[in-house]
């Protein structure tokens, strides 16, 4: 195994190893374009996501290098077609048009971060399939490693959007980064309550970055933008979809060291989320409402795949979390390898 393999395989320090760092052009530079202009190119080839990303990297270096490669040996990459070669080389004339797009960005109050950049969320690029771009709005801060994912149903009982509240407040208060979708429910009341606690929270949007999707939430939007971020891998004026919207799960899951579950039926985006963060060996957390009804099977579905349950009222919640994530955090720091869910655990997400 490569040391590049290796560390998208999480088996190595991420402070030991990045992708060699983008270069970036000098002001009014127009002759040619920076090496971060080819990442964001190739990140832009339709069916070229993080997997295939990464392959074409490994095999020839650098996106750069991926550009210039002859289609027959672009098409013997893994996860790349014959035609999704030919849109690779057929990309490799815009290069220079893209980046001029992208240029655009920062006057917009757009950001951009590529996985080689130190910028890079660091608990993100652990993930084998990490998004190669992440634009956003607001704060990034990268070397953050404390962040908890809050998620759940859209539909939740009063109980429950209470109960993500003060839970995400609480966190928020030990110094937790809070971590949701900004969907409505359960992911809107664990931004609020992070936001009421003054502490940081990041929002992962399903559609791109210049749109906010749900637009109910556009001012909760603007008040996480003071101390937080809100963030997409899609392109800025991409809209919403079905499989962008689960697609972001896999980032939500990626940006934290644990996922809780607060309220969720047997399917449906919180137990996608789940699936996502125990693929990627992160802590899972349910909570414990004693309800027998369909509108927590998924708690119940979780406690059978050994997720830690957390009381519904005595308020020793956030103290739980936050245990079980500084270890965690300790042992990444040290090199340890995150262990992901045992195939028997991953069929029962699947019953």
């Amino acid at each position: 195994m490569s040391v590049r393999e290796q560390r998208w395989a999480g088996t190595i320090d991420i402070a030991e190893y990045r992708y060699p760092a983008v270069e970036y052009p000098p002001e009014n530079q127009t002759t040619m374009p920076s090496d971060r202009a080819y990442w964001i190119t190739l990140s832009f080839v339709p069916r070229v996501g993080g997997k295939t990303f990464r392959a074409l990297v490994d095999r020839f270096g650098s996106p750069a290098e991926a550009f210039a490669a002859p289609e027959g040996e672009l098409a013997a990459v893994p996860g790349v077609t014959p035609g999704t070669a030919k849109k690779i080389k057929a990309y490799a004339r815009r290069v220079e048009a893209i980046e001029e797009e992208t240029f655009a960005l920062a006057d917009q109050g757009i950001g951009l971060t590529c996985l080689a950049d130190p910028e890079y969320p660091v608990n993100l690029s652990y993930l084998r399939d990490a998004p190669p771009i992440l634009y956003y709005r607001g704060l990034l801060h990268p070397g953050e490693g404390q962040g908890v994912a809050v998620v759940g149903t859209r539909t939740p009982e009063p109980r429950a959007r209470k109960y993500a509240r003060d839970l995400a407040g609480a966190l928020a208060d030990r110094g937790i980064v809070v971590v949701s979708g900004l969907a409505l429910g359960i992911d809107t009341a664990a931004h609020e309550g992070c936001v009421e606690a003054e502490g940081r929270t990041v929002a992962v949007l399903g559609s791109g970055i210049a749109h906010t999707t749900p637009v109910e939430n556009t001012e909760l939007a603007e008040q996480i933008l003071r101390q937080g971020a809100v963030l997409s891998e899609q392109k800025p004026t991409a809209q919403a979809s079905r499989n962008n919207l689960m697609a972001r799960n896999r980032i939500i899951a990626g940006l934290s060291l644990g996922l809780i579950v607060v309220q969720s039926r047997a399917a449906g985006g919180a137990l996608a989320a789940a699936e996502r963060a125990a693929r990627a060996g992160r802590a899972l957390f349910t909570v414990d409402f004693g309800d027998p009804s369909e509108e927590y099977a998924g708690n119940r579905k979780l406690q059978s795949l050994g997720a830690t349950l957390l009381p519904a009222a005595d308020g020793r919640a956030a103290a739980i979390v936050q245990e079980a994530v500084a270890s965690m955090e300790l042992k990444r720091e040290a090199g340890w390898t995150l262990q992901s869910a045992s195939d028997v655990q991953l069929r029962l997400f699947e019953a």
